[in-house]
């Protein structure tokens, strides 16, 4: 048998999480098969390595700043593995950069797979008026993002034109882009990466003596932009951060009250924490174990919009969607948010109101076939509950 190689195409900082995300170890222990990451966001993104405060060093990953480097790489790659090569996609075709990468690959018949951006709830496209009042507010506010849209136009008309789609397609869950492909790109039903980690972590617990629940941590406004970064949004984040954070810990003394439980913070995985207790939110513990673990035995879930949330519907746990008044005068942003609660068939919460104790016991209500539908339609393609690894050995072997 011919040795084959799986490269992970990152436009983002790899992370330690990533490895196991990405299924490393487990695709790695194939017979006759090398694994390597191909981190390209200093090339494609060169300002949002800000964003990423928990970074990872690893002889497996080789960082690109360079087209013509990675290129080179590739072709070296090429001549030693023939056609045993499967790339592992996610570059997806939303500029120019990132189109360049892939009309390479198509171009030299390097076969990828592409994971489906719909892992979570997402806004969908809004009214006639919405769309001209977006237009109107980012020509006189936001340029940047005029400028990303006709980018994203001129890149999918340049897709179509020049056939870049990826060789397979790993969906995870029914409402995955199923359009706008080509006629030989080959779906194949797969799982959300929150998934597929509940799956390879399922006989593993985290077992606390105190009852606690979750807050799922964001970048922004805490610690930087966050995503705005790469659309140019202008925050008063200094501000913002002060105002959501009074907000956030006045409501976690009311649950914590309420419930008889702590609230512990799992930080977002571009961030890193230097501190076990952290003073941002009065001493409150920062959970040291992904999501995947320290969300099966949580008393319930908070969070604004995480895709994290996830875990929520996968352990069937009490989901509390939460914004405060500051972030309320940010239309577009709560208007994301309501998408997602609508999703898992609860309200969004505006923790800067007064609550009751009747309106604190609605907040641990959920509906199970909410959850179940979320899971079918966001999170899973599969009834066999066969985990990403093993589809993609399938595949690497029938190359």
């Amino acid at each position: 048998m011919n040795k084959k190689i799986i490269i992970i195409l990152a436009p983002f900082k790899i992370r330690k999480y990533d490895f196991d995300r990405f299924d490393f170890e487990e695709l790695k222990k194939l017979h006759n098969t090398e694994v390597v990451f191909h981190e390209v966001i200093d090339y494609i993104y060169p300002n949002f390595y800000k964003v990423f405060t928990n970074t990872y060093e690893n002889e497996n990953i080789i960082k690109f700043s360079d087209f013509d480097k990675w290129k080179k790489e590739i072709i070296s790659l090429k001549k030693k593995f023939g056609k045993d090569i499967l790339i592992l996609n996610t570059v997806n075709n939303v500029d120019f950069k990132s189109i360049r990468i892939n009309f390479f690959l198509k171009k030299n018949k390097i076969k990828y797979l592409s994971y489906s951006v719909v892992r979570h709830a997402m806004d969908e496209k809004g009214t006639v008026l919405y769309n001209l009042k977006w237009l109107f507010e980012n020509l006189i506010f936001n340029q940047k993002k005029i400028i990303i849209y006709i980018e994203n136009l001129l890149t999918f008309l340049t897709q179509k034109l020049f056939n870049i789609y990826p060789d397979f397609f790993l969906r995870c869950g029914d409402k995955s882009e199923l359009d706008n492909f080509d006629k030989k790109t080959k779906f194949i039903n797969g799982n959300s990466f929150d998934y597929n980690m509940s799956l390879k972590h399922r006989n593993i617990n985290f077992s606390r003596k105190e009852k606690y629940g979750l807050f799922l941590e964001a970048p922004w406004p805490v610690h930087n932009d966050g995503d705005f970064v790469l659309v140019g949004n202008k925050t008063n984040t200094k501000e913002l951060a002060k105002s959501w954070l009074n907000s956030l810990n006045k409501f976690f003394d009311l649950v914590e009250k309420k419930f008889n439980i702590k609230i512990l913070i799992a930080p977002h995985p571009k961030i890193k924490h230097h501190e076990k207790y952290s003073k941002l939110y009065n001493g409150r513990e920062i959970v040291d174990k992904g999501l995947h673990l320290s969300a099966k035995n949580a008393e319930l879930i908070i969070s604004r919009n995480s895709g994290g949330g996830s875990y929520a519907a996968i352990y069937k746990k009490p989901k509390i969607f939460i914004y405060n008044n500051d972030l309320k005068k940010r239309e577009n942003y709560v208007k994301n948010q309501l998408k997602f609660a609508e999703e898992f068939g609860l309200n969004l919460i505006n923790i800067d109101n007064d609550f009751t104790s009747e309106n604190l016991n609605d907040l641990i209500k959920f509906d199970n076939k909410k959850y179940q539908s979320y899971i079918s339609r966001f999170l899973t393609s599969r009834k066999d509950e066969k985990p990403n690894h093993t589809i993609i050995s399938e595949i690497l072997g029938n190359l």
